[in-house]
């Protein structure tokens, strides 16, 4: 019961570190079945999450597990350039200033 509280308590207050569990626990089945991209992408997506993450793809890179860093790296620096688009539409739609001169009827 307490562990359910925890995790309750840690999502409402906007905590990430379940969801960074769930993404090393599914990568790492993932890629003891063999997979290569999918757990790079789940990768990718904790790295986004808390760059320090990025300790994984150290990992594999001591293991000499060239695939799977190759893929865990591009996989993240893709995700960046998701995030700075994303970063750069919101300020050039200015969804939080109020008016914009790329929106009609304003």
């Amino acid at each position: 019961v307490a562990v359910g509280h925890t995790i309750r308590s840690d999502i409402l207050h906007g905590q990430v570190n379940v969801f960074i569990v769930l993404l090393l626990s599914a990568g790492i089945y993932l890629r003891s079945r063999g997979w290569v991209i999918a757990p790079a992408i789940l990768f990718a997506i904790m790295m986004s999450l808390k760059p320090f993450m990025g300790a994984v793809a150290i990992f594999f890179l001591v293991r000499r597990d060239w695939r799977m860093a190759i893929w865990t790296l591009g996989a993240g620096a893709e995700m960046g350039n998701v995030l700075k688009g994303c970063a750069t539409c919101h300020a050039m739609f200015r969804f939080d200033k109020g008016t914009s001169k790329y929106i009609l009827g304003e």
